[in-house]
C-alpha cells in the first residue's frame, strides 16, 4: 500500500499501453469519485510545463492555440476554465470515453463513495481524446 493520502494515477489506452503515471495527494477519508476526478483535473493542470505544453498528457486537454505568422500554434493559455475541464471529464465518463478503475474494481458512477485511504491505484482507461476548457 502506498503512503496514506497518496494515490498512484495511471492512464492507459484501450490496449493497456501506459500513457502517463503520477502521484496525487488526496486525503484518506470518505469521498465521492467525482471529488477524485476533480482533484485529478486540478493536478493535470498544475503539471503542465509552460514552456513545453505539448509534452503534457491530461485526461482533458485544455483548449489552446495562438497565431504565429500565418500558422496556428498550440499553447497553454495562462487561464484554463476549470469548470469546463471538469464538465468535459464528467460528460466523457457518462459517454464512456474513459473508465475509472480503483484497485482493479470498475467505477460505475461518479457519485460512488470511496474510502480514499484504502486505495493504491486509480486507473483511467481512455478510449478517446477529450478537449475542453
Amino acid at each position: 500500500m502506498s503512503d496514506p493520502g497518496v494515490l498512484t494515477i495511471l492512464d492507459v489506452d484501450a490496449n493497456g499501453l501506459e500513457l502517463t503515471r503520477f502521484e496525487l495527494e488526496f486525503g484518506t477519508g470518505s469521498e465521492s469519485v467525482r471529488a477524485l476526478l476533480s482533484a485529478r483535473i486540478v493536478a493535470d493542470l498544475e503539471r503542465i510545463e509552460p514552456d513545453f505544453p505539448e509534452r503534457h498528457v491530461a485526461l482533458v486537454q485544455p483548449l489552446r492555440s495562438r497565431e504565429r505568422g500565418d500558422e496556428i500554434e498550440l499553447f497553454t493559455p495562462p487561464v484554463v476554465d476549470m469548470q469546463a475541464q471538469l464538465a468535459a471529464a464528467e460528460a466523457g465518463f457518462d459517454r464512456q470515453d474513459f473508465n475509472i478503475w480503483l484497485d482493479g474494481k470498475a467505477v460505475l458512477s461518479l457519485d460512488e463513495q470511496i474510502d480514499a485511504g484504502l486505495i493504491d491505484e486509480v486507473r483511467f482507461v481512455r478510449y478517446s481524446l477529450m478537449i475542453g476548457g
